[in-house]
């Protein structure tokens, strides 16, 4: 294999942020038909658009939790017919809850507080989903929920995505990008950006950015703005 044969084609995302800022949004703008696995329960914001097609996946009874079964079961059928140019999840932080839920009750220990074996069984599980999602023959697109830390060593504060222990810092490893979703005011009007460098506090990267350069440090939140960016330097 030779680096110059790489294409461009499927790109692997992870965005993540606080709630508002554009996270779920962000998936509508990548290619149609698109599909989003919704353990969030947000579809709400994409009421209209066209092409987008879902599921919601949840734990109605934790006696006895599927939303982590159907899940497994969507998946697999997507790896073995993907018709999307685009699939969505929506968002892994809440996917760790199914998970959790689900390991709880194969313990024997439904509704109880996870202990240490549970927290590795999940975070084994959530890896697991991570690489089977990758190779999905599409975009790929995972959204999380962010969490503040403090270094005890530095006292630096820093911004991850908020899922389950030191997979947080590990989680970027597995995506050729990862954003930092951001809203600010100009004008009075809401602008939804994305971050795409990382700036000591707010981990962000581009593998694209790693030679090519293609993105400014913030971009606007539509996928389509950057595939043309892309297109523009050539692949």
């Amino acid at each position: 294999m030779k680096t110059s044969d790489i294409m461009i084609s499927a790109l692997k995302v992870l965005g993540y942020g606080e709630s508002g800022s554009g996270k779920t949004l962000f998936g509508s703008t990548f290619p149609r038909p698109s599909y989003y696995f919704d353990t969030d329960d947000g579809m709400l914001s994409l009421k209209g658009l066209e092409d987008i097609e879902y599921d919601t996946y949840e734990d109605i009874d934790l006696s006895n939790p599927k939303g982590a079964v159907a899940v497994e079961a969507k998946l697999k059928e997507l790896h073995k017919e993907c018709p999307y140019k685009a699939v969505v999840f929506d968002s892994i932080t809440t996917l760790a809850d199914l998970a959790m839920n689900r390991i709880l009750h194969l313990n024997g220990r439904a509704s109880g507080v996870p202990q240490q074996q549970d927290w590795l069984q999940q975070m084994t599980w959530l890896k697991n989903l991570i690489l089977r999602g990758k190779a999905l023959p599409c975009h790929v697109y995972f959204t999380a929920h962010e969490q503040i830390i403090q270094d005890e060593a530095t006292m630096q504060v820093k911004c991850l995505p908020l899922i389950t222990g030191k997979l947080a810092g590990k989680l970027p490893l597995y995506f050729d990008e990862v954003y930092h979703m951001e809203t600010t005011i100009k004008d009075k009007e809401t602008v939804y950006r994305l971050l795409t460098k990382n700036n000591g506090k707010y981990l962000a990267k581009s593998r694209l950015n790693s030679k090519f350069n293609y993105f400014d440090t913030y971009e606007p939140q539509d996928f389509k703005l950057l595939e043309a960016k892309i297109k523009q330097k050539g692949v």
